[in-house]
């Protein structure tokens, strides 16, 4: 076994960094954000770590001490949630031609853990998410009444209609939650990895060059016709299937929406520095405003190239 002291004063390092946060985040709710830096810091520990048996020993140790200074269910949530799926990225991201690919497997495994958790919480302790939603939306409704007697929720949203939506469409308000988690997990720490090792000779596209894979289109035409089929032929519930696509559907235009975003910052990096500025504050007004508009922008990208990065044609 190589053991290698820099290696090891690294990962150590970048362990120390990760309880401090996780400290601060839980006993100051006002930094509670801070949490999505111990996905950048566990996914640096996969990149940079040549030493599995370090990893391994770090990872124990990191949620050893989060169960002594925490509490042992936000421990566990950190673990699985946040340090378990960077660290599978991290690794997978060693291999540059394997950087798109690390961004989605370490989605998948992120929602995968989101969701058991949910499954396990809910039947250990009787809990009922969409019930405990719906009392939520109430509360708020009828505290909004108390400030101004004369609020009402418009006819067609309703706290029962809003609950239902919410239920159809939960994978992919689930997966939607952990793409953009992980985007930023992979961000922060690629930014992080430059700062605190900055002689670390490592390069990876920047979030501008961020694309889909190509063959996007013809993935959800095919599972399009595939469910349809099994939903002719009464193999698939016709309710069921319209969720299933409606799901990957809303999935799709998030992600259209992601590079529709790397696309406007590609040129906006190219601006000068006073319409540079102008153009950031229409981007995010887009973003939050006009989701349509960015995933337009994504589709003609994929189409013609515009930012010619040539990743696709190469392929």
């Amino acid at each position: 076994m190589n053991f290698n002291n820099k290696d090891l004063a690294r990962i150590s390092l970048l362990i120390t960094l990760a309880v401090v946060v996780a400290i601060l985040a839980y006993y100051i709710p006002a930094l509670s954000i801070l949490s999505f830096l111990t996905g950048s810091i566990f996914m640096i520990i996969g990149l940079i770590s040549k030493n599995k048996a370090y990893t391994f020993i770090s990872f124990m140790a990191y949620g050893f001490l989060l169960f002594i200074l925490l509490d042992p269910v936000s421990a566990f949530i950190y673990l699985v949630v946040f340090c378990i799926p960077c660290l599978i990225m991290g690794y997978i991201m060693k291999n540059k031609d394997n950087e798109d690919m690390a961004y989605f497997v370490g989605t998948v495994v992120m929602a995968v853990a989101v969701l058991g958790l949910l499954a396990v919480f809910m039947r250990m302790s009787g809990f009922d998410f969409f019930e405990n939603l719906r009392q939520s939306f109430e509360m708020s409704t009828k505290q909004l009444q108390s400030i101004n007697p004369n609020y009402t929720l418009p006819k067609q949203l309703t706290v029962d209609n809003i609950v239902n939506i919410s239920k159809q469409l939960f994978p992919s308000i689930v997966m939607i939650t952990c793409l953009f988690m992980t985007l930023i997990s992979k961000y922060m720490g690629l930014f992080l990895l430059r700062r605190i090792f900055p002689k670390e000779k490592m390069s990876f596209k920047p979030f501008s060059h961020f694309e889909l894979p190509d063959r996007l289109g013809i993935f959800f035409l095919l599972f399009w016709l595939v469910i349809n089929a099994l939903s002719l032929f009464n193999i698939l519930d016709k309710n069921y299937s319209d969720r299933l696509i409606t799901n990957v559907l809303y999935l799709i235009i998030y992600m259209l929406v992601i590079e529709g975003l790397a696309v406007l910052i590609f040129f906006i990096n190219k601006l000068n520095k006073g319409s540079r500025i102008i153009a950031v504050l229409i981007t995010v007004i887009l973003f939050w405003s006009a989701f349509f508009v960015l995933s337009f922008i994504a589709i003609l990208d994929m189409a013609f190239d515009f930012r010619k990065l040539s990743f696709r044609r190469g392929k």
